[in-house]
């Protein structure tokens, strides 16, 4: 069962990644970095870490954080809460210019 566990997590994090991203370069002009922080626990309790920042800038700073194993829970609410969650961090960052430079 842990093979199936994790390609099941695999797959799934891959396709939150990918609706992720889509949806910040579609509502925001920003390039996006995927940063991966392995656990001692195992791999589904990976941590992967959104980056973003304006073309202009030269450092990345984390829009959004999941664990690998939660990567369906998340792609089942990004279609409503977390995307509204994303989309306002990113405003709030922009208004208050607190991207990494």
């Amino acid at each position: 069962m842990k093979l199936i566990d994790n390609i099941l997590d695999n797959y799934f994090a891959k396709n939150l990644i990918k609706e992720i991203e889509h949806n910040i370069h579609i509502r925001n002009n920003v390039d996006t970095k995927v940063e991966y922080e392995k656990n001692s626990m195992g791999k589904a309790y990976t941590k992967i870490k959104i980056l973003a920042k304006p073309r202009h800038y030269k450092n990345h700073t984390e829009i959004f954080c999941f664990i690998k194993g939660d990567s369906l829970n998340h792609l089942t609410n990004l279609k409503c809460a977390e995307k509204d969650y994303i989309t306002e961090k990113i405003r709030q960052i922009d208004k208050e210019n607190l991207w990494n430079k």
